[in-house]
């Protein structure tokens, strides 16, 4: 038995502003554009701290946007945001679980539907400093301390 209508409904977003996000999930899926060969991060956020029920997604496409995977990566405390040699396997692996602080708005798009944007990751730090807490950096899993 599932209880359905305690589960927050995809189309409940925050309102705009700073949150504490958690990285809940990473799917990674080979992707072509203008004839070059790279993948697409599909990146699933939650609340880290509660402030809202919903999921938040980032789509990341390599090679075309590094800065912007590089900058998650650093926000979260990834050793990987250095990797010279990081494969989809790799980053997927560091994002797990990373948690960051980040800009959450969301807008009226072309298709006349709602979209959530995620934008400036900073460390989950920054976060509590805002709301005037500290905060503990979570341990990294094994796999991401290379």
């Amino acid at each position: 038995m599932y209880n359905l209508k305690e589960g927050a409904s995809s189309f409940e977003t925050p309102e705009d502003g700073r949150y504490l996000l958690k990285v809940e999930a990473v799917e990674v899926k080979p992707h072509e554009k203008e004839g070059k060969a790279g993948h697409a991060f599909d990146i699933t956020f939650v609340s880290a701290d509660g402030k809202f029920k919903g999921r938040v997604w980032e789509h990341i496409y390599l090679p075309w946007v590094t800065w912007k995977m590089k900058a998650l990566l650093e926000a979260g405390g990834s050793k990987e945001a250095e990797n010279e040699n990081a494969t989809p396997t790799s980053i997927a692996a560091a994002l797990q679980g990373l948690e960051v602080s980040a800009y959450i708005w969301s807008e009226l798009g072309t298709n006349k539907k709602m979209r959530t944007n995620v934008k400036e990751y900073k460390p989950a730090s920054v976060q509590a400093e805002l709301e005037g807490a500290s905060y503990e950096v979570p341990e990294r899993p094994a796999s991401d301390l290379r």
